[in-house]
């Protein structure tokens, strides 16, 4: 994000005043170019209102290198001689449009403004997709959810569990275990770091894990593996460790 905001920085602020610079030029090469039939019509004169000064401005045609092109002129006016040069251009027909310049200030708030809804855009749509819920800075949190606890009422039992006697009569200790953990202890036992549940789809796996959670009265944490996909190294093992802590 920093490269691209330097890249828009860097066109709007750098190179585009250098495009648009005029070329300067004396009243003699004015009406030289004027003569020529090089001055494209109309002129404008354009008043600048901060700097106090006055200048013609407008297109001219070039020719460089065997190719013609357009290029942006301008021919500052001496104060005390601006209205003899206008008569004089009204007598050869010229036609002259009178402009008051803006204030410099207003391209720039344009081009800030602008350079700011970029950034906004790539805060929204890129950040907030990889952090979620927990903002620009979050992605690498865990996006688990606690769907029991003591006072939950939605816990799910053993009861709210049918079919599988077998698998709830294996985990029917890890309940006591989660229930008497220093009973345990006593004895010399050790709560298990974990249980596998493997089976297709739709066979009660998540269900059976939240049963033991209601069973033994403790939170229990919903997590899909996708979520620990990795958009930056370390994301991953930063929201595996953020879910456990």
């Amino acid at each position: 994000m920093v490269v691209i905001a330097a890249i828009v920085f860097f066109v709007l602020f750098g190179r585009a005043p250098e495009m648009s610079r005029p070329h300067d030029l004396t009243q003699v090469e004015f009406y030289g170019e004027l003569d020529s039939g090089a001055i494209v019509q109309p002129i404008v004169r354009m008043v600048d209102r901060d700097e106090g000064s006055t200048f013609l401005t407008g297109e001219r045609n070039v020719v460089r290198d065997g190719k013609a092109s357009r290029e942006t002129y301008r021919v500052p006016l001496v104060p005390g001689e601006n209205e003899a040069m206008m008569a004089d251009l009204l007598r050869r027909g010229v036609q002259v449009v009178v402009k008051e310049r803006r204030s410099a200030l207003s391209p720039f708030i344009m081009n800030l403004l602008f350079m700011a809804g970029i950034m906004a855009f790539f805060y929204f749509v890129m950040f907030r997709r990889m952090g979620g819920e927990n903002g620009p800075l979050g992605f690498g949190k865990s996006r688990a959810k606690m769907l029991n606890g003591k006072e939950d009422k939605r816990n799910v039992t053993f009861a709210d569990v049918a079919g599988i006697d077998e698998a709830k009569e294996e985990v029917q200790e890890i309940v006591e275990f989660l229930k008497k953990p220093d009973d345990f202890r006593r004895l010399g036992g050790r709560i298990p770091k974990g249980v596998l549940l493997v089976g297709p789809p739709g066979t009660g796996k998540t269900l059976l894990a939240r049963a033991i959670a209601g069973e033994a009265q403790v939170p229990f944490f919903a997590i899909s593996g996708s979520d620990f996909e990795e958009m930056f190294v370390g994301v991953g093992a930063s929201r595996m460790r953020d879910m456990f802590a």
